[in-house]
């Protein structure tokens, strides 16, 4: 036995690199049951330090009352020359754990017998397996149908086993009073409210909410409910009980349990009975670059097997998945870039009633056992130049810095804009980057990266979730020295247009101003001078005219200089009103009032003003007189349109005033016979300053339309208009809704 313990010491440099660069537990054992060797990967999981378990038998690692077994297998052992199975170990600190362990006959150089063990952990895969069994509980379901008229409920007798409680106590509750008794202080209101909204408007409800269980503690049911509909009224309200505290619980074990998987550094995977992926965790994507979506449907194999990949081995476990047995072996496989690696997968099946249900995967990236020592080191060298590159482009401010393939697919993404956005890298990798541009950057996005791609550095401008990011493409060149990546920096410069549009704005504003600034001045020259020039006229020759007494030709002088001081004050009241207008000191006062009396009243003020022979015919359709609005901002409007009927009107002309209601609305309609308005100057008729072209030779400022449209914008009201050049116009204005 010395001797032998000799052979293994003397060849300890030959096999120390597979001994202690993996986290496979290896031990040699010889035929008395003691321990020769065990590797950092074996003592590790069993929590030894190395060499304590030098010389021990391997027993002492056996839970009580499995020792004379395990005596016996390697009896067995020794003769058949392998094995593997499943079973229990103990750890150092007294703890089971579940491990699956392969034996392998070796001979020593004095030809001695000894045993190659390695054991994987197979405790999580374990839990899995467990958890899929569960899951599929069959739940209790029971129906009930509530009668409208009567207010009677009548239930089925499952009812009674998931509530835990008998008909007879609950027929006599109330059901307010019914509703307190089964649903807790948090579900309650929930189904209080849909229960009240299932009654009074039909609408159906679907819940899952806890009930009161008492000593037995939450349980959990989803409750449906269903109107049924007779000559529009509702009779009945049919719908289903179902208890479902199984699957709450197995939600609540499968949430632990992913994210436990999801925290470890192994890759996990689960697959149906076909062996097509329906779940990985973040270890699984880390390791290989591909995304959960990427994978989800397909087998394993497929994305992760390449041209060096042992068909021995893939035909090996292929075989043993068919008949259904667990597989754990070493293979080569390739990442989404290209890149290969090394994994120990271990592969167990899951059965339900004897029915294949699931696969579950739990791999380890063993790549650095498998390659040389110096490929080691140049991976930790490169890994952590990958982190210094990470922790930059993580920490970019008001940026995203990304790494794109020669399909512009990102390869790396990382950046402070990336959480601003509200998401992830995850959310990137893999993707085009024109997923995330908007529709209208893609199309001049394109040319640029292509010019990337051919090897020339770009930079432009595109909008990505409402955010505007000036882009630089820099090509970064392959070990072939051809352009295949290429390296994309986004900086958001939102808030620098929004800066410039403002002052761009600004400036076109004060633009406008100065424009209207010299257009006030120039009409109210204009307007101002026509009248002061009437007026000192007419003052001189009344002044001649006293002194011949000529009565009536003087009075005639005084009507001018009254219908001049009319229109100086016409002028200055709508500049006033503008001003109150855009000062915000313009108020809307509604009462209620009769508008026919309204409209009579403002036909008989107005007519005087109106052109020799021109005429106000005014009338009412429909029942209702009274209406709510501010009679005074009315007034405003009518005037101004009526005005500009007369003043656009030849002598002896009509003019038609006519009020509508009609179902709470009123309409004023205010039709003419002039010289109607352009087509060409129509789309611009209401804004300041503007007069249509055949209306320049008539006296006005071009502010009144301007301002009956204020004035509406205060009461809530709209206007229309048709117009037709030398065959007048028809105003309408319109407001929603009256006083009854």
């Amino acid at each position: 036995m010395k001797k032998t313990r000799n052979e293994v010491l003397k060849s300890q440099d030959l096999i120390h690199s597979v001994f202690n660069t993996t986290d496979i537990g290896i031990a040699v054992i010889d035929e008395t049951g003691r321990y020769i060797k065990t590797n950092d990967g074996y003592n590790k999981m069993l929590g030894y330090e190395s060499g304590e378990l030098d010389g021990r038998l391997y027993t002492c690692t056996i839970p009580p009352g499995h020792k004379k077994e395990v005596r016996d297998k390697l009896d067995v052992l020794f003769s058949k020359g392998k094995g593997e199975e499943e079973s229990q170990i103990i750890k150092k600190n007294g703890e089971t754990v579940f491990v699956y362990w392969t034996a392998k006959l070796i001979h020593s150089t004095d030809a001695c017998k000894l045993l190659m063990v390695t054991i994987r952990d197979i405790t999580e895969a374990r839990k899995y397996r467990n958890l899929f069994l569960n899951t599929e509980k069959i739940a209790q379901i029971a129906g009930w149908e509530y009668d409208v008229p009567s207010g009677k409920i009548t239930r089925t007798d499952e009812m009674y086993h998931i509530l835990g409680i008998t008909g007879s106590v609950l027929n006599k509750l109330t059901t307010e009073k019914r509703l307190e008794t089964i649903y807790d202080s948090v579900s309650l209101p929930v189904i209080r409210k849909a229960w009240n909204e299932a009654l009074r408007q039909g609408k159906p409800f679907d819940l899952q909410l806890s009930i009161n269980k008492g000593k037995y503690g939450k349980k959990w049911i989803r409750i449906t409910g269903t109107p049924e509909f007779l000559n529009s009224k509702i009779i009945k309200i049919n719908g289903t009980l179902h208890d479902i505290t199984h699957q709450k619980e197995t939600e609540l074990e499968l949430e632990r349990l992913s994210l436990v998987a999801s925290k470890t550094n192994n890759a996990v995977f689960i697959t149906d009975g076909l062996g097509k992926t329906i779940w990985v965790n973040e270890s699984f994507e880390k390791l290989t670059g591909y995304k959960k979506s990427e994978i989800i449907g397909k087998k394993p194999g497929e994305l992760l097997q390449g041209p060096e990949t042992d068909p021995v081995v893939t035909d090996r476990m292929s075989k043993r998945l068919k008949k259904r047995l667990p597989v754990s072996e070493i293979i080569k496989n390739y990442k989404k870039d290209g890149t290969d690696f090394w994994i120990n997968m271990d592969i167990a099946p899951v059965f339900k009633n004897n029915h294949l249900e699931n696969f579950i995967g739990v791999g380890i990236d063993v790549t650095e056992l498998i390659h040389a020592r110096e490929a080691e080191k140049i991976k930790e060298a490169l890994e952590h130049r990958q982190k210094l590159f990470n922790s930059i482009a993580r920490n970019f401010p008001d940026g995203i810095i990304g790494v794109l393939d020669k399909r512009l697919h990102y390869v790396f993404v990382g950046g402070a804009e990336i959480r601003k956005l509200g998401l992830t890298p995850e959310k990137f990798i893999g993707d085009n980057i024109f997923n995330h541009l908007s529709e209208k950057s893609n199309a001049a996005a394109a040319p640029f990266l292509k010019k990337a791609l051919d090897g020339e550095s770009v930079m432009f401008e595109a909008e990505m979730k409402g955010q505007i990011y000036s882009i630089s493409a820099v090509p970064l060149p392959g070990s072939d020295k051809k352009e295949t990546q290429l390296l994309v920096v986004l900086y958001n410069i939102t808030q620098r247009k929004k800066a410039e549009e403002h002052v761009r704005e600004a400036l076109a504003q004060q633009m406008e101003l100065n424009e209207l600034k010299s257009k006030f001045v120039s009409i109210a020259s204009h307007e101002f001078r026509t009248p002061l020039s009437t007026i000192l006229s007419s003052t001189f020759l009344i002044s001649k005219y006293s002194q011949s007494h000529d009565q009536g030709k003087a009075q005639k002088h005084i009507d001018r200089i009254e219908t001049s001081v009319r229109t100086l004050t016409d002028i200055l009241n709508d500049f006033l009103s503008l001003g109150r207008i855009e000062d915000g000191k313009v108020e809307n006062m509604v009462s209620e009032f009769n508008v026919v009396e309204f409209c009579d009243t403002l036909t008989d003020e107005v007519q005087p003003t109106l052109k020799k022979g021109q005429a106000i015919i005014y009338h009412h359709e429909g029942m209702n007189h009274i209406f709510s609005l501010d009679r005074q901002h009315l007034r405003n409007v009518l005037v101004n349109l009526l005005s500009n009927a007369s003043k656009y009107s030849p002598e002896g002309k009509t003019i038609w005033l006519t009020s509508v209601y009609t179902n709470g609305h009123m309409e004023f309609i205010i039709k003419d016979e002039g010289i109607g308005i352009p087509v060409s100057d129509q789309p611009r008729l209401f804004q300041t300053f503007f007069r249509a072209n055949n209306a320049v030779n008539i006296q006005g400022t071009g502010m009144g339309l301007h301002i009956v449209k204020r004035f509406l914008d205060i009461m809530g009201g709209r206007i229309q208009f048709t117009s037709e050049e030398n065959k007048g116009s028809t105003f309408s204005i319109q407001f929603p809704s009256a006083i009854q």
